[in-house]
């Protein structure tokens, strides 16, 4: 892992400290600054400048989940949304369904990647997918509203509500998966970049059933 300048660590201390960040740019990650400036002023702090850094030098492919807790602290912070008062960092559990290309209960999957779908929320609703835009078409497959919107667009669109975002709509569009496990995902919550940005940033941990983590990347909404 890369080396932290003792002054550069002393300066982020000391911005997050006094209330802010100079916006842009990257800074290497310090615990101590990370997790002062998470707890004290969770809308705009240095952590997403670090984030990079994080990612890079800091974690690593099956760090147990009390590792990553022990390095980035607790993910729970209590922040203000407008007049309300939001607790983000739950960890939760969700599904993830495996269709490999081929043919799937009448579709066929097109390509060489598997079809991954990640479900929240005990399966009510499609939280992402990869790729993110898969080609599956009709061959065989019964009619109904998704085969017809798939035939007036050329490809079923994953993530339509009617059809296509439960667990239950996918088992009965695709058949049951190939592979079906659970995933873990934490995310913590590191405010704003700026004080006019809209978008909060996020770190998104992907835990597998051992709780080991799997991927990690920031997220912005």
């Amino acid at each position: 892992m890369r080396a932290v300048d003792p002054k550069s660590s002393l300066s982020i201390l000391l911005l997050v400290l006094v209330g802010g960040c100079q916006p842009g740019g990257n800074a290497p990650f310090n615990k101590q600054a990370w997790n002062t400036g998470r707890q004290t002023r969770p809308d705009l702090n240095c952590s997403p400048l670090m984030v990079a850094d994080l990612l890079s030098n800091h974690l690593r492919p099956d760090m147990p989940l009390i590792e990553v807790t022990n390095l980035l602290g607790s993910p729970v912070i209590v922040a203000r949304s407008g007049s309300a008062l939001r607790k983000y960092g739950e960890f939760l559990e969700q599904t993830v369904y495996v269709y490999r290309p081929g043919l799937h209960n009448g579709w066929r999957l097109e390509g060489t990647n598997s079809l991954l779908l990640y479900f929240g929320h005990d399966g009510s609703y499609l939280k992402e997918w990869l790729p993110q835009l898969p080609d599956i078409k009709p061959v065989s497959a019964p009619e109904s509203e998704a085969t017809r919107s798939t035939l007036s667009t050329g490809g079923l669109h994953i993530g339509n509500l009617r059809f296509a975002s439960t667990v239950a709509q996918f088992d009965q569009l695709l058949g049951a998966p190939d592979e079906k496990y659970t995933e873990y995902e934490l995310d913590y919550y590191l405010g704003r970049r700026t004080r006019f940005s809209m978008d909060e940033v996020f770190l998104e941990l992907h835990f597998n059933r051992h709780k080991q983590l799997t991927r990690a990347g920031e997220t912005e909404h």
